[in-house]
């Protein structure tokens, strides 16, 4: 291969990839889910009961 037909590889690639983000900026800013309220996640609470844990800690052989 010469440096011409490498140069020629190389501009098609780079433009290739350029093209490529340019149509996934546009898609995205068209998209329906932008707009979108997210609802906070909760987190649920547990309660250990120690009582629990002391009795079978005393029921072990």
């Amino acid at each position: 291969m010469s440096r011409k037909e490498l140069l020629i590889i190389a501009v098609g690639i780079f433009l290739t990839v350029i093209a490529w983000m340019i149509i996934d900026v546009y898609n995205v800013s068209n998209s329906p889910y932008t707009n979108l309220k997210m609802e906070p996640v909760t987190v649920p609470s547990y309660h250990v009961d120690t009582k629990t844990i002391e009795t079978l800690k005393n029921k072990q052989p």
